[in-house]
């Protein structure tokens, strides 16, 4: 996905939407659900080594299945499945399509029983201007760096921003990380990597909706536009 507001040209590097179950054991067995996407239009994943024929159950993480550019992914000990592709929008779709064949085929829904939604994605933001500089400015203005300088012997600036809420722990349900920094090989641009976790479906659908315009927001007020 490509947008561009005003000097900003925002690419999507990597968009992954997914959940996360309460349950001991997962609700769905690898074969299963390898057999329902098959069924419905979705090429095949390879897996390395056997799974066992049935009563046996197997953990399984790894890539399952992929329709265009949307892919599936299982972890069964951690009870995840998630979508991720590079537009939003059709990862998205493509994990609510998921859903319904679970649901319609296997008799499971997946919105059921979520310990939390989960959105993990990767941003290439350029407005033509050095996000260092800028991430350093803002960052910087801190009267303990005087004192990280005597520590270390040299002048240092701040490479990154990163942003989450106050007061709480990564291992929260309710939680986010959003780091900006300047890409590792691009000088002249950021990149924005975001982690949010949250036990609503309905916040974390409004997140992915006003994403785009959050992280202009970020970027302008970092290089002092608003």
């Amino acid at each position: 996905m490509n947008s561009k507001v005003s000097d900003i040209k925002i690419t999507s590097q990597e968009f992954r939407y997914g959940v996360r179950l309460k349950y001991v054991l997962f609700p769905i067995d690898i074969r299963d659900i390898r057999e329902v996407l098959a069924k419905n239009g979705f090429e095949l994943s390879s897996i390395r080594g056997l799974i066992p024929t049935r009563p046996f159950t197997v953990d399984f993480s790894g890539d399952v299945g992929r329709k265009g550019e949307a892919t599936v992914y299982m972890d069964t000990s951690h009870g995840t499945l998630a979508v991720y592709g590079k537009s939003n929008k059709d990862v998205i779709e493509a994990f609510e399509q998921v859903s319904k064949i679970i649901r319609n085929e296997l008799g499971f829904d997946l919105h059921s029983n979520v310990w939390y939604y989960e959105i993990s994605t990767h941003y290439a933001v350029k407005t033509g201007s050095s996000p260092i500089l800028n991430i350093s400015r803002i960052v910087g203005d801190n009267p303990h760096f005087a004192k990280i300088n005597s520590i270390l012997g040299e002048e240092v600036a701040s490479f990154s921003l990163r942003l989450s809420p106050k007061d709480r722990l990564p291992n929260d349900e309710n939680w986010f990380d959003i780091s900006i920094e300047q890409d590792l090989l691009l000088a002249e641009v950021y990149h924005v990597g975001i982690l949010f976790r949250n036990s609503s479906q309905e916040s974390t659908k409004n997140f992915v909706l006003t994403l785009d315009d959050k992280i202009i927001n970020l970027v302008n007020l970092i290089e002092g536009k608003i």
